[in-house]
């Protein structure tokens, strides 16, 4: 899948990323949250998680943790993309 920014996405955090960390996951990963209700898709800061749940925080954690501008708190999915080098 791609992201119009060109961005190659995975299509979920799925179990290779079941223990990784935020503070793990390489500099070249961007997050990207989509709302299972709506279908909003939102690129996520990892700045902005890392103040608020801190570095620490396992990314299936993260994407329970996702809320969609249109009030849905479940059945969000996070999705990693790999930016261009």
């Amino acid at each position: 899948m791609r992201h119009p920014r060109s961005i190659d996405l995975v299509q979920d955090s799925g179990t290779q990323f079941d223990t990784e960390t935020i503070a793990l996951l390489p500099e070249w990963y961007v997050l990207e949250g989509v709302c299972g209700k709506c279908g909003h898709v939102e690129l996520i800061g990892r700045r902005q998680i890392t103040r608020r749940f801190g570095e620490h925080i396992r990314l299936p954690e993260i994407a329970r943790k996702l809320r969609c501008r249109c009030g849905n708190k479940g059945n969000n999915i996070l999705r990693l993309g790999v930016l261009p080098r």
